[in-house]
């Protein structure tokens, strides 16, 4: 089976914390594709007196959070998070907000594991093999959550998951995916979690 998805925008230029009036004003109501960012709270007036560097982390904390939502609850849950961006960070720390019982999350750099455990991860991991002990040891894994844009992710996130559990891609790769029928477990769920807030 492949599935092909494609991407209708391009994250770096949704980073960016819009000024709905302002944007109102040079160009009328927002419509079509510009409408639903009407809906972020983003889009409200940033205090002058918030730094940069906090005003634009705004945009990918709402809609981390939004997202993680719409995967299911994980309080009380074992989650793991593949990938170390931001987006990766944001995931782990709202799981542990939101009451996961045990966040593992996987990456590619020691630099930014530490980080992602300072910010709630009760484990980290580059090897993969390592990752996988510790969540058979837990019956596997209840979300696992894609956040690398890995188009893998059908191969590598699922033998983290338990039966039941549920393989949420967030950062979607614009290659294909491939999924080996034969590997998959008893029972999961798919979803492709979406970055937009809803109202």
């Amino acid at each position: 089976i492949q599935i092909r998805t494609y991407e209708m925008h391009e994250v770096a230029e949704y980073g960016i914390a819009g000024d709905l009036e302002a944007y109102t004003a040079d160009h009328g109501a927002p419509e079509g594709e510009n409408a639903y960012r009407a809906r972020y709270a983003a889009n409200s007036k940033i205090p002058a007196d918030l730094p940069p560097e906090e005003a634009c982390l705004l945009f990918p904390l709402a809609e981390t959070a939004s997202a993680l939502k719409q995967a299911g609850d994980v309080k009380g849950k074992t989650v793991a998070i593949v990938g170390t961006g931001i987006v990766g960070y944001f995931f782990t720390f709202f799981a542990k907000m939101y009451g996961a019982a045990h966040v593992v999350c996987l990456g590619r750099r020691k630099s930014r594991l530490d980080i992602a455990r300072r910010i709630g991860a009760d484990a980290v991991y580059i090897d993969t093999n390592e990752a996988a002990a510790d969540l058979a040891a837990r019956g596997g894994a209840d979300f696992v959550f894609e956040c690398s844009g890995n188009a893998r992710v059908f191969e590598s996130g699922i033998p983290y998951l338990g039966e039941g559990g549920t393989l949420a891609i967030y950062a979607v790769s614009h290659a294909p995916y491939a999924i080996d029928l034969a590997r998959l477990p008893a029972a999961f769920s798919y979803k492709r979690i979406s970055p937009d807030v809803p109202k």
